[in-house]
């Protein structure tokens, strides 16, 4: 066993989860429910939660690579890996699509129309493999926020070949996966990994420093890197959260808060499920409830309840998927 051995954890990742899940939210509640808010400067504020995504995949980018050198992987273990991160997100994932179908065909119920599309067996299909980026078309999507699930699927299997040469290669083979990252990000849209590496560079270049596989000098000329790239091609949301997960993991390992460990706890099934709770009862509510006062009650009472709701199903769903993932090991 490594010096980073079973049980250690980092306190401040659990925070960071929890920003990031609240940032999103927010980002989704104040700015995408239709004609309710329209104040620009606090449009332009809560703007700014979409880049909460940029925090989750930094904090990917240390965390996978991170648990997978404590567990002793090696390519061998790479159906094993892939098998320990499917029970770890799927089932919370699988009841979510259950739950937006649901949803769904109550809109189209009541309403007639849901401006969502229709719900084929074919999009559903795409939905099962993170596959609807293949399809080219990000509307088939039913949450919204399932986009940033195909991402980091496609950085689990990317990972799972790049650790070993990552932890056991020389300089120059690092070198040369830093180089791919940054010539990597200029292929591709959104949809899919390659533009997202240098973002999720940060975080796997802070894991290498973490264990103390790297020289101060290349990590600081690795991170300069990364985030020239970041600086160059993202927008200003992206370089604050980026920079706020790089900075956190590395000088603030042990910070916590009470409140930071709950909803980090429940962040996975608060990021699936507030689009389908709290937003749907914000947009509910957005038609009967119109001053300012009112206004913030309603955007009040769609988070409580979609924290409430995220914290019912971590109990029921995610909370065991935890379990099941942990008992799957890597064979000596």
């Amino acid at each position: 066993m490594n010096q980073y051995s079973k049980g250690t954890e980092i306190p401040v990742l659990e925070s960071l989860r929890a920003f990031a899940a609240t940032s999103v939210c927010l980002y989704h509640f104040v700015c995408t429910t239709t004609d309710y808010v329209h104040n620009k400067s606090v449009l332009n504020i809560f703007s700014l939660g979409e880049y909460g995504v940029h925090l989750f995949f930094v904090i990917s980018g240390f965390i996978i690579p991170w648990s997978m050198y404590k567990a002793g992987y090696e390519i061998k273990h790479f159906f094993t890996f892939l098998w320990k991160r499917l029970l770890r997100i799927e089932p919370p994932y699988l009841v979510s699509i259950v739950a937006a179908c649901i949803l769904l065909l109550l809109r189209l119920h009541f309403y007639g129309s849901t401006g969502k599309g229709e719900l084929t067996g074919e999009r559903l299909i795409l939905h099962l493999g993170y596959l609807v980026p293949l399809a080219n078309d990000h509307r088939l999507w039913i949450n919204q926020v399932y986009w940033t699930l195909a991402i980091e699927f496609q950085y689990y299997i990317t990972m799972a070949f790049l650790i070993i040469p990552l932890i056991k290669g020389n300089l120059w083979v690092r070198i040369s996966i830093y180089a791919s990252f940054i010539a990597l990000s200029f292929v591709m849209n959104y949809a899919f990994l390659p533009k997202w590496l240098p973002v999720f560079g940060i975080g796997i270049i802070l894991f290498l420093e973490y264990i103390k596989k790297i020289s101060k000098i290349e990590f600081w000329i690795a991170i300069a890197a990364m985030f020239t790239m970041i600086i160059w091609r993202m927008q200003f949301g992206a370089i604050l959260y980026t920079s706020l997960g790089f900075i956190m993991i590395y000088q603030f390992k042990d910070f916590n808060t009470t409140i930071g460990n709950f909803l980090g706890q429940i962040s996975y099934s608060f990021y699936l499920f507030h689009p389908l709770i709290g937003s749907t009862v914000i947009n509910v509510l957005s038609h009967h409830y119109n001053t300012t006062f009112e206004k913030i009650m309603v955007f009040i009472v769609g988070f409580i309840l979609t924290v409430f709701g995220s914290y019912i199903m971590y109990l029921l769903v995610e909370k065991w998927s935890r379990r099941m993932s942990k008992k799957v090991v890597y064979s000596k």
